[in-house]
Order: structure tokens, then C-alpha cells, then sequence
């Protein structure tokens, strides 16, 4: 008798503990929605950014051109070589002529994942379980001086997303993405600075990324455009790599 009551107790006290953990999630959603001016962000029909990032000493020419419902093209110049990832929606492909590539290939399966995650204006913590995540939320998180709470986004695929939410401003301080590309776990970072509003709606202006715990690059936004006409060329797949698909 004493074991079934030790039991009862248990379960009774795990609910309790899903119910808070569930309202402690959507309290803490309700606030970064709030901050970044969700709302407004969901009017918004496509975003363009211009900045540098700088890799290896390089200063490259950045921009990136998302498109609802789910589109996305990362274009890079530097010293009249250029490099692309593009998703039209359906399909992904990258070209880097700094890498002496001469065609465009096509991006599969753990890669095309994540590149689908950059198509979404919305961002994944906004109605993520139509996006297919589970999420629960981590043990408190110091990153610097700040302390952040911890939010877990995860796919049955295996794609795992946190972000850690600065306690008291709500804004997005560091995400994490966990992937298996090629067999390889692979962690990746970014850290979020200089936040800035653009027509009522929050964006960094910084962004550190790192791979493995080693910076990779860093990017600075010179500028960010909402609900500019993007022609549709940007987002087109090669008919080389259509005819690719369809041979397959």
C-alpha cells in the first residue's frame, strides 16, 4: 500500500510539474513574443538583409532575401566571386564560386533541414508544433553576466534547436542547432547582439557563429528591409538540377 501511494505521489507530482513547466514556457514565449513585436512580424510578406561577414581575415558582401510562405536565398560576394544557398520551397541547392565550383548542387536531406529552418519569417518558437517540435524547457542558463532561460525545440529526425531567452529582456541571447550531417553530430551556435527595432519589430544587428565551439564567422546587418518586392528570379532552381531531379 505504502509502495502505491509512494507511486500515486510520484505521478501526481510529475503532472503538477508538466502543468508548470507548460505554463512556464508559454509565460515566457507570451514575453519574447511580446518584445520582438511578433504581431507585427506575421504581416510581414518577405525581409531583406545586407551586411559583411567576416571569415578567415575576408570581408564578404552579404545578403539574404526571405519570401513567405517559406522561401530563401544567402548570397555572398567577394572579389567577383559569388556563392549562393538557395530553397525554393520545395527544393535546395547551393553554388560557391570560392570554392571553385563550376555548377550548382543540389542540398539533401540533414543540410535541406536546416536550410528550411532560415525560410521561416516566423521563427520556430511561433506555432511550433505546427513546424513538428516538441519543446520543454532546460535548467536556467549564465551566458556572460546574463542569465537566460533555456528553451528546447526537437524534431523525432533528431534536429534539436534551444534558445536561451535573456530572463529579463526576453530577447533571443544565443541558439544552438544540434544536427547529424554526413554521420556527424555537428553543434551549431550563434550569439545575438545589437538589437535593433525596424518598423516596431526587433532584430540583431550582430550575429557571432560558431561550429563545434570554434567561431566560424561573424556577421554585421548594414540593413533591413520589410515587405520589399523580391523578383522571383532569386529564388528559381537551376533547370540543370531540375532535369537532375527528373532523371531521378
Amino acid at each position: 500500500m505504502k509502495k502505491l501511494i509512494h507511486i500515486i505521489f510520484l505521478a501526481s507530482a510529475f503532472g503538477v510539474l508538466n502543468i508548470l513547466n507548460a505554463q512556464s514556457i508559454e509565460s515566457i514565449l507570451e514575453s519574447h513574443f511580446k518584445i520582438v513585436g511578433q504581431e507585427k512580424l506575421l504581416n510581414i510578406q518577405t525581409i531583406v538583409t545586407k551586411g559583411i561577414l567576416r571569415q578567415s581575415g575576408l570581408e564578404i558582401e552579404l545578403s539574404t532575401f526571405i519570401q513567405r510562405p517559406n522561401k530563401y536565398r544567402l548570397e555572398g560576394r567577394y572579389e567577383g566571386f559569388t556563392f549562393v544557398e538557395v530553397f525554393d520551397g520545395k527544393i535546395g541547392w547551393t553554388f560557391n564560386q570560392m570554392l571553385g565550383e563550376t555548377e550548382p548542387s543540389l542540398i539533401k536531406d540533414e543540410e535541406l533541414e536546416l536550410l528550411k529552418t532560415q525560410a521561416n519569417i516566423d521563427g520556430l518558437l511561433f506555432n511550433y508544433r505546427t513546424k513538428g517540435f516538441e519543446i520543454r524547457i532546460l535548467e536556467p542558463e549564465s551566458i556572460g553576466n546574463v542569465l537566460t532561460d533555456v528553451i528546447l525545440l526537437s524534431k523525432p529526425s533528431g534536429l534539436k534547436v534551444s534558445y536561451n531567452l535573456d530572463s529579463e529582456t526576453s530577447v533571443i541571447v544565443k541558439s544552438t542547432t544540434v544536427a547529424t550531417i554526413g554521420g556527424i553530430e555537428r553543434n551549431y551556435e550563434s550569439i545575438y547582439t545589437e538589437y535593433r527595432y525596424v518598423n516596431n519589430i526587433l532584430f540583431p544587428f550582430s550575429v557571432d557563429v560558431y561550429i563545434d565551439g570554434d567561431l566560424i564567422m561573424e556577421v554585421q546587418y548594414t540593413s533591413i528591409e520589410l515587405n520589399t518586392e523580391i523578383d522571383e528570379y532569386r529564388f528559381a532552381t537551376p533547370q540543370s538540377l531540375k532535369n537532375k531531379i527528373e532523371s531521378n
